[in-house]
């Protein structure tokens, strides 16, 4: 019998084996599915033109063994154990590939399947065989039909189901009945987990597992199945609605992407068309504003650049009684200002709040330095009074650690109080006959920033370029870069701000003639009453032992107004009379 069966197999073996596995393949399958098994899914399969991949490469492996002995018997009879083996694992009788001289027609008399046009020519099968209609079906067919109550399968001794009870043959007739009952809690059950996909927001991903793949299976076993053709146009929908909300956001990359996953569940609807007009009109604004915000921003780069160039310095500078010269001044514009720092909340204090405009109607002068020790003890000299701290009894030991740039002539005078600031003004005044005092607020940071918007008046990051200042941990004086001094260095020492005032950042804290408050309320404008007890009295500018945040223009500290220590300076400021201004214009 195995040589009759290698010889229906010569010439064409290959297509036949691989004919045959994608036929049983495809009708246990349906099978299958026909006869609802309960617990197990159907096996899957491969069409009848594609065998499965064990089929094809058995088949290559028994075509090798015959092409090098076409007469063996050992070739021929593995090839029937072959195709007897192909037919236990689908579910098949066995015994067809025994009993029948031709295992393809054997098929098709016995399970009534139409074979392809094609694949009967090629093998030898003009026409299907005549049948007088549909067979019994195989004991191994009717595994899990129901007993004669319908309720439960009938499973025999050995594990498989067996037969209805009576001997009664389920007819092929009935199978589409039970296949459409499947077919219909399949339905069921794939809309049930595309709403609890949608539920979790698995709207097209993970593959496999959204509530789009779902609903595109149902699609697959009822082509047009109104709950998900409904369902697939709610997840158009869904991607339309994130998309407005991205535009909304200013988010229009993301928008996009929404539009083209909506376009891809259903093309050319008619509400990703609406969407993506509507974000290509959003997309024009953008640009459009983009373009203006451009222009502005390099109108305010230019503008930025004009302020930064050294303006005209005007000097101003008095004679003392012997002759000698007072103060280097500089006399500072008119101008409008904004206390406070432009930037925001990003590194600002909040005493800095709120902003406030001030209005500088007329000019005043500065000092073009900090008073220094030669200046100062000077004062000291001729009033034998105010010595700064190091010069009195008792002093702190902190002191010695300055050195030489303590009594340095050309450094900035330490250890001064306000009330000391205050009496060496009071005694300048009296030798020129002029207006000296200490800056208030608003005129310090006016002066500092040279009307610029930035943290510092050279840009926004602290640099040893331009001043002297202490370690970025805090606290403790650094040389480094062009700052090359660990305490107070010259008073000219870095280049001086667009208004022609040096060191108004760092080197010393500054004395103003203002009360401290936590926030503006008016006192920045104006000075504190010297009789008005030991308030606190604010200072600007940081000094060379402060953290680099601190040299800020808007930045702020109060101290009272008899506190001393080795960081505290000042700088005269002075009023102008129309003869000292004549040049200036506003």
């Amino acid at each position: 019998m195995r040589s009759g069966i290698v010889s229906q197999f010569a010439g064409g073996r290959r297509w036949v084996l691989a004919g045959v596995a994608g036929i049983a393949a495809t009708l246990a399958a349906g099978l299958w599915l026909y006869l609802g098994r309960p617990s197990t899914p159907p096996v899957a399969t491969a069409p009848v033109s594609e065998p499965t991949q064990d089929v094809r490469e058995a088949v290559q492996d028994l075509t090798s063994v015959e092409d090098a002995a076409p007469d063996s018997s050992a070739a021929g009879a593995a090839l029937s154990d072959l195709a007897a083996e192909a037919a236990r694992e689908l579910g098949l009788d066995p015994t067809v590939w025994e009993s029948d001289p031709n295992p393809l027609l054997g098929l098709e008399t016995e399970w009534q399947v139409e074979l392809p046009p094609e694949l009967a020519q090629d093998s030898g099968l003009d026409e299907p065989a005549p049948t007088a209609g549909p067979g019994p079906l195989p004991a191994e067919a009717l595994a899990g039909t129901t007993g004669p109550t319908g309720d439960e399968p009938v499973v025999g001794a050995a594990g498989e189901s067996a037969p209805p009870a009576g001997g009664e043959q389920v007819a092929l007739a009935e199978i589409p009945v039970q296949a459409e009952l499947n077919r219909e809690e399949r339905i069921a059950a794939l809309l049930e987990d595309a709403q609890t996909a949608l539920a979790e927001l698995r709207l097209t991903l993970p593959k496999g597992e959204s509530a789009y793949d779902y609903y595109r299976q149902v699609l697959d076993l009822e082509p047009g199945n109104a709950r998900a053709e409904a369902g697939i146009d709610g997840l158009v929908e869904r991607y339309v609605a994130l998309a407005r909300g991205a535009a909304d956001r200013g988010q229009l990359d993301a928008a996009r992407r929404y539009l083209d996953r909506a376009d891809r569940i259903r093309s050319g609807s008619g509400a990703v068309l609406s969407a993506r007009q509507a974000l290509a009109a959003r997309e024009e604004k953008a640009r459009q504003e983009a373009a203006e915000q451009e222009r502005l921003a390099a109108l305010a780069r230019e503008e930025e650049a004009r302020r930064r160039r050294p303006q005209p310095v005007v000097p101003l500078r008095d004679r003392l009684p012997d002759g000698s010269p007072g103060p280097d001044m500089v006399i500072i514009p008119p101008g409008d200002y904004t206390l406070g720092p432009a930037y925001g909340g990003e590194g600002a204090d909040t005493d800095e709040a709120p902003r406030q405009e001030v209005v500088f109607a007329t000019p005043f002068a500065l000092g073009r330095y900090e008073v220094s020790v030669a200046e100062y003890l000077r004062f000291v000299k001729a009033t034998r009074a105010h010595p700064p701290a190091w010069l009195r009894k008792g002093s702190p030991k902190t002191y010695e650690e300055l050195g030489k740039a303590l009594t340095d002539k050309r450094h900035p005078i330490v250890g001064i109080s306000w009330d000391d600031a205050v009496a060496y003004t009071r005694w300048l005044s009296e030798q020129t006959g002029e207006s000296y005092r200490l800056p208030t607020e608003a005129e310090w940071e006016y002066a500092a920033s040279a009307t610029l918007t930035s943290r510092y008046w050279w840009g926004d990051s602290p640099s040893r370029q331009y001043a002297n200042y202490g370690k970025e941990d805090c606290c403790e004086g650094l040389a480094e870069g062009e700052d090359t001094w660990v305490y107070t260095a010259p008073v000219d020492a870095f280049p001086p701000n667009p208004f022609g005032l040096y060191n108004m950042a760092g080197n010393v804290w500054e004395w103003t003639c203002s009360s401290y408050d936590y926030r503006y309320r008016g006192q920045e404008s104006r000075c504190a009453d010297p009789a008005g007890g030991d308030g606190l009295r604010a200072l600007r500018g940081g000094s060379w032992y402060s953290h680099p945040r601190l040299l800020r223009s808007a930045n702020r500290y109060g101290a009272s107004s008899g506190y001393r220590n080795f960081t505290l300076g000042f700088r005269l400021a002075r009023d102008v009379k129309l003869s000292d201004s004549a040049t200036v214009s506003r």
